[in-house]
C-alpha cells in the first residue's frame, strides 16, 4: 500500500514510485468458485485504497418481458 504522501502526491499530479490501484473487485460467482486463488491474490497484493457503499445482497427477479422489449436497470 501506497503512504500517505505517495497518495497525497499522485492526486497533485506529481510523480509516485506506483501508480496507486484499487486491483481486486471479483464477481461473488467467480470469487466463490475459485476461493482458493483469490484469497492467495488478496494476500499476495494490497489495494492503495479503500472503497466503501451500499452492497446489493439480493437481486428482483428479472421482470417478464415480451420479444423486443428491454428495462434499464
Amino acid at each position: 500500500m501506497l503512504s500517505k504522501a505517495d497518495m497525497k502526491a499522485c492526486l497533485a499530479g506529481e510523480s509516485t514510485p506506483t501508480v496507486p490501484a484499487y486491483l481486486f473487485w471479483f464477481d461473488g460467482k467467480f470469487a466463490e468458485k475459485n476461493a482458493a486463488e483469490v484469497d492467495h491474490i488478496r494476500k499476495r497484493y494490497t489495494n492503495d485504497f479503500l472503497q466503501c457503499g451500499p452492497t446489493l445482497e439480493k437481486r428482483a427477479a428479472d421482470p417478464e418481458m415480451e420479444p423486443g422489449e428491454s428495462t434499464d436497470d
